[in-house]
């Protein structure tokens, strides 16, 4: 079993010079812990066509929307 800690939007997990739109791929609007299956992650891996393209792709997805368009995320019950 795999655990991930997701740390509040207050703090990076991976701080970097990237703008702070790219930084938010790193952070959860709320404390989150996962608890993950192994067996599940490589299903999960092996049936995505490109998993080594997520990362890029959320940082675009963060850019895009900007910050306006990421709290706009947050306050959308």
């Amino acid at each position: 079993m795999q655990r991930g800690v997701a740390k509040p939007s207050g703090g990076a997990i991976n701080a970097s010079s990237q703008p702070i739109t790219a930084n938010n791929t790193n952070r959860a609007p709320y404390p989150m812990l996962h608890l993950l299956r192994e067996a599940s992650i490589d299903r999960a891996v092996a049936a995505y066509p490109s998993p080594e393209g997520i990362i890029a792709r959320n940082i675009a997805t963060m850019e895009k929307l900007g910050h306006t368009g990421y709290q706009a995320l947050l306050s959308e019950d």
